[in-house]
């Protein structure tokens, strides 16, 4: 895939809303896109949502919904 100034998967978080950010002893937590420090859930993309080869994106898992 051609480099498209971001890395795999970070448009699809934007787009489903999924954000976290580090929280010292709990580890990574989901929170709103406007909080400090927070980044697009590449662990939460990868556990709900899959590939789609023929797309070359990723989206939802047909279970999660």
């Amino acid at each position: 895939m051609p480099w498209r100034g971001t890395w795999p998967g970070v448009a699809e978080c934007r787009e489903f809303g999924w954000f976290a950010r580090f929280v010292p002893g709990k580890g990574w937590v989901s929170c709103d896109p406007k909080e400090p420090d927070a980044t697009e859930d590449l662990n939460r993309l990868h556990t709900e949502a899959s590939w789609d080869r023929k797309r070359k994106r990723f989206v939802l898992r047909q279970d999660q919904h």
